[in-house]
């Protein structure tokens, strides 16, 4: 290989380390910037793809909180988890369950 292909796949090897950090920050402002919406909104990561969606179970405040597989839902290996408040249907919180090479989101 010569030394400008080396150069070139150094580069992208450290390209794609640091994206892979980016990748789950931005993962993270996704889905933390549905804080406060509607959970109807169309534009929320729930409602992406309606096949990703789990379970909405009943919290002990009496809110509820609504599973979504952030991959396919067969294998996924990220899970994220919205309470959404009853009277205002709107999202009050956000977590999820998975690492940082599960739950990302390339910008």
């Amino acid at each position: 290989m010569t030394r400008s292909g080396l150069l070139l796949v150094s580069a992208l090897i450290l390209l794609s380390g640091c994206a892979t950090g980016g990748a789950h920050q931005n993962f993270r402002n996704v889905i933390q910037s549905d804080i406060g919406m509607s959970v109807d909104y169309p534009y929320i990561s729930w409602n992406w793809y309606r096949r990703n969606r789990g379970d909405v179970r009943k919290l002990g405040n009496g809110n509820d909180e609504y599973q979504y597989f952030w991959d396919r839902r067969e294998q996924s290996k990220c899970v994220v988890f919205f309470e959404v408040d009853n009277a205002s249907q709107r999202i009050i919180a956000v977590r999820f369950e998975g690492t940082a090479d599960t739950c990302y989101l390339i910008p």
